[in-house]
């Protein structure tokens, strides 16, 4: 294998195929660092997008600014994430970003079916109306079981709502354990 040599006019003939310098480290390295050791670097990479900004590069205005673009953290995260840890890490985040909506967080819901003849299913989730219809149509369902069998239909109920689901768990397990006390049989 014939051993390249790379010349200035070589490493620049190669960088003119990279957007990037990233892309050119990558795919060229041997160049990219014959450049960089010889100080070529920068003349030979002026027509690359910059992919980094400088040191200092986003003052407060310039995070304000970028902002304004998004209207959720998550967006302006996603889409311009240097400004949005320079903001977090300056506690600049809340004050630009005031206009943003803010995304209601889903909750978990404890929830049961009751049967008339005290049995009773309970479970966690965040979404009622989708686990609901999952526990009637779902032929491996506890609760499509037995009003199968005893041509019960249940009663759905919400019985509490949690932020997380650590806490939904430790509520699901205390209702549970109520039922349970009151004499109703668990199907699940």
């Amino acid at each position: 294998m014939k051993k390249t040599i790379w010349t200035k006019q070589r490493c620049q003939q190669e960088a003119l195929k990279y957007k990037t310098r990233t892309e050119f480290y990558k795919n060229s390295t041997s160049a990219y660092t014959t450049a960089k050791c010889n100080d070529w670097l920068n003349p030979i990479c002026t027509h690359m997008k910059i992919t980094r900004t400088p040191k200092g590069y986003w003052t407060k205005q310039r995070c304000h600014q970028e902002a304004l673009k998004y209207n959720t953290k998550s967006d302006f995260r996603k889409n311009e994430e240097g400004a949005y840890i320079t903001s977090l890490r300056k506690d600049w985040l809340n004050d630009i970003s005031s206009h943003m909506n803010l995304i209601r967080r889903i909750n978990y819901f404890v929830y049961s079916f009751e049967f008339s003849d005290n049995s009773v299913y309970i479970g966690l989730t965040q979404r009622p109306d989708t686990r609901k219809n999952q526990h009637s149509s779902d032929t491996n369902s506890k609760v499509y079981v037995h009003t199968q069998q005893t041509g019960l239909q249940p009663e759905f109920k919400i019985l509490a709502e949690s932020p997380n689901n650590h806490i939904g768990q430790v509520i699901e397990k205390s209702i549970s354990d109520d039922y349970v006390s009151n004499n109703w049989k668990k199907l699940n």
